[in-house]
């Protein structure tokens, strides 16, 4: 019976997005959660009946801000949307140091983000940012 756990400083984020790789710095909190589309029966001679179908994936992370990455980011995707009328879309590698020292490694592809805040800015506090996710897929590569 394992009785370690994560404690939250074993995982990175690679974000390689439609125009590059995205160094966002200092990434304070990840959140990722499977997104499904629940369907049900309810037969008239049974017990109800359901089924969950995969619907992609979704989350969101938090930057202290360090660098323009971010805005530069969001700013990007909006003047090649405004020029081009199409969004590029990206990918999402998660990797997580296992407590037996192994490394986890999961590909999300099919990435769409936006900047769901800039951040707010206060004398003598941190900038905190925030990005929503999604990923089509999610795949273990490692």
């Amino acid at each position: 019976m394992a009785k370690d756990f994560n404690l939250g400083n074993d995982c990175s984020v690679v974000v390689q997005g439609p125009f590059g790789e995205i160094d966002f710095g200092i990434v304070t909190n990840f959140r990722i959660k499977q997104r499904v589309k629940k369907t049900a029966v309810e037969p008239l001679n049974g017990a109800p009946l359901e089924k969950h179908v995969p619907m992609g994936w979704e989350g969101s992370f938090e930057i202290a801000r360090a660098t323009s990455a971010a805005d530069d980011f969001a700013n990007a995707i909006e003047a090649g949307f405004l020029a081009t009328g199409e969004l590029g879309d990206g990918l999402l590698t998660q990797y997580v140091t296992e407590k037996n020292k192994s490394t986890s490694i999961y590909l999300g592809d099919g990435l769409a983000m936006n900047l769901t805040d800039a951040g707010s800015w206060e004398r003598g506090k941190e900038v905190r940012q925030s990005i929503e996710f999604f990923i089509s897929t999610r795949k273990k590569i490692g």
